[in-house]
């Protein structure tokens, strides 16, 4: 089998936390809050008790689904404000700049918004590493992980294979959603805790910086591409 004849193999990563931090401990807290505490007033009903933001939109589309348009707007506005302010992750340049060089397609695959995820790789001079950005879509959380849709939508564009693909992620939610997809899951943490929960959850090995995980992608061979890599939206987008 000739390289180009080779299955096309992905690097999918999560934004929030292997390539920058929106919500550093312990503003997810706050920020799931300060959105429990508006729904609350909104539906009259006590306020829901969340980790982070997105679990609350989860808990709303269930208990609320007609003040979830509203809710999720006022997180997307949180989300944009935290991404206007983002900065790259440590090793996170180069481990994308190693992934270009082997040719292999480069996905985003985030429960934020699309136009916070792309406006975060614009700050964080990330943009022109990355091929594809796939993330929440108004108030179709459904699909958001640990459910696979996501990263399965990302293969798509990239015309990639799970099996030879890869995931950066730092929660149990992505490895679950890179296992139900097929792809091997890669943690990414500094925290022991979080590392055992992600080994736990099924992850393949655990990295603390995407800098550590440059000679896993190394080691791999670089899956090679013809695709023509997406153009993301440059200057200008919101």
């Amino acid at each position: 089998m000739s390289a180009d004849d080779q299955p096309v193999g992905a690097v999918l990563i999560d934004l929030d936390g292997p390539l920058t931090r929106l919500f550093p401990d312990p503003e997810h807290l706050d920020l799931a809050r300060a959105l429990a505490e508006r729904a609350a007033t909104i539906t009259g009903m006590p306020p829901v008790s969340a980790t982070d933001h997105v679990q609350l939109l989860r808990v709303l589309a269930e208990t609320a689904p007609e003040h979830l348009v509203e809710i999720e707007r006022l997180a997307a506005e949180a989300e944009m404000g935290a991404a206007r302010d983002s900065f790259a992750a440590p090793g996170a340049h180069s481990m994308l700049a190693v992934a270009r060089a082997q040719h292999r397609p480069v996905g985003v695959v985030s429960n934020n918004c699309r136009a916070a995820v792309l406006t975060a790789l614009l700050v964080c001079g990330l943009q022109p590493f990355v091929d594809d950005v796939t993330g929440r879509d108004g108030a179709q959380v459904s699909s958001l992980k640990p459910a696979p849709d996501l990263l399965l939508s990302s293969l798509r564009v990239l015309g990639a294979q799970a099996a030879a693909s890869v995931f950066f992620g730092d929660s149990v939610s992505d490895v679950e959603a890179g296992r139900a997809a097929g792809v091997p899951v890669i943690g990414v943490t500094e925290s022991a805790d979080r590392a055992r929960e992600l080994a736990d959850a099924g992850a393949v090995t655990v990295v603390p910086t995407l800098e550590h995980a440059i000679p896993l992608i190394e080691k791999d061979g670089g899956a090679r591409t013809t695709q023509r890599p997406t153009v993301l939206p440059g200057e200008g987008h919101p």
